[in-house]
């Protein structure tokens, strides 16, 4: 499964830019992972083929649900319903 994860370029901050990140990074995207820059649009987004698992995790153990948090959090930061973290 491959989750597609894009940040609207118009008025974005550094800490939106961090949330996307960190939500593609939790997503199983590696640091290699091309980033793509729709010029047109003003969009940045990257591609994570599917979640990295930890050891004990591949062996059949629960996860911590992380990524799905991360994942929901830049979710409620892009649609406005939370204020990205600040440093």
């Amino acid at each position: 499964m491959a989750l597609h994860l894009a940040l609207d370029l118009h008025g974005a901050t550094l800490g939106d830019l961090e949330a996307l990140v960190s939500a593609a990074r939790s997503a199983g995207a590696e640091d290699s992972s091309a980033i793509d820059v729709d010029t047109q649009n003003l969009t940045l987004s990257v591609r994570a083929h599917s979640p990295r698992r930890s050891a004990p995790e591949a062996a059949g153990q629960p996860h911590s649900g992380v990524g799905e948090a991360a994942v929901r959090s830049v979710i409620d930061i892009l649609t406005g319903r939370q204020e990205p973290p600040r440093r």
